[in-house]
């Protein structure tokens, strides 16, 4: 049998009010990386909706995301990165 997968989940932020433009995962310590699917704003519980492109008076800017990582048969951990 083939490696399983389990899904990951998380929040990226970032500075300066700008929008999350991509996650990357690693589930071999940095080896390998999948890109994550970020969810739409509407589905991050906290997260409040505001146009495209408006970045007056923001700070920071963050959003939910979620990846499916191979598990190794046998495997005991994943060392996750993000």
């Amino acid at each position: 049998p083939g490696a399983s997968q389990v899904t990951v989940q998380g929040y990226a932020y970032s500075g300066a009010g700008r929008d999350i433009a991509r996650v990357e995962v690693s589930p071999d310590g940095g080896r390998t990386w999948e890109t994550a699917k970020l969810l739409p704003r509407d589905e991050c519980p906290g997260v409040p909706p505001r146009p495209k492109g408006d970045f007056r008076q923001h700070e920071w800017s963050w959003v939910l995301w979620q990846a499916k990582v191979p598990v190794p048969p046998g495997a005991a951990d994943v060392d996750l990165c993000c």
